[in-house]
Order: C-alpha cells, then structure tokens, then sequence
C-alpha cells in the first residue's frame, strides 16, 4: 500500500483499532 493520505489513514487505522480491540492483540 503506498503512502497515500498518511495521517488520514493513520486515523482511520486508529478508530478501527478503538473500535476493534480484538485486532490489536
């Protein structure tokens, strides 16, 4: 995946993570 919209996706990634903590283990 190329860097594109870095921190957009960073965010995003982050949500998800909130969102889906079972994913972060």
């Amino acid at each position: 995946m190329r860097a594109f919209r870095g921190d957009h996706v960073r965010d995003v990634w982050i949500d998800r993570l909130i969102d889906h903590p079972d994913l972060a283990s």
